[in-house]
């Protein structure tokens, strides 16, 4: 099993991903034709740095869709090999906001609790805002359109998803 990072590790490595991640609702990259597209990995720390060794073999850059925690028993881990990818090879990683990415999901499907069992709430803030700071949506080299999980029927062009507002919600 991985170490898990110190809390001030993990806050800074978050703030500094969120500092990194500057385009807005839509990232845009021309990758070309090659490229990896990772799915939900809830967790599974696995999977993910199976995608990242893969990625790093055959030099491809790789867009990860979103769900990086939640459910899985790697969760800490898994975000935080994804936020220390991100600083290595920011060009590269492409880290897409999911519906997991939020304060309220994580309450209910029990990332807040690993967290709170091994870190402080301070670690709450820098998180929302990491969130905050992803794109919902990705378009590769002016071709492909990536998203978590689709996109509203009222949701017609670019336009809208570069106006989307991050979630806000009234915690308790």
């Amino acid at each position: 099993m991985n170490k898990l990072p110190s809390e001030d590790r993990f806050i800074s490595l978050l703030n500094e991903v969120t500092s990194i991640c500057k385009d807005g609702n839509i990232a845009r990259r021309d990758w070309g034709d090659g490229f990896l597209v990772v799915g939900d990995t809830h967790g599974q720390l696995e999977p993910t740095l199976e995608a990242l060794e893969i990625s790093e073999d055959i030099e491809l850059p790789v867009a990860f869709l979103g769900d990086y925690v939640d459910r899985g028993p790697d969760q800490i881990m898994n975000l935080y090999s994804l936020l220390e990818k991100k600083v290595e090879r920011p060009d590269d990683i492409l880290l897409l906001r999911g519906n997991h990415e939020d304060r309220w999901l994580n309450q209910t499907y029990g990332f807040y609790l690993d967290l709170i069992q091994r870190y402080s709430e301070s670690v709450f803030e820098p998180l929302d805002n990491f969130y905050d700071a992803l794109p919902v949506a990705s378009v590769i080299s002016g071709k492909y359109f990536l998203v978590h999980g689709g996109i509203s029927e009222y949701i017609l062009n670019l336009d809208k998803v570069r106006s989307l507002l991050p979630c806000d919600y009234e915690y308790q």
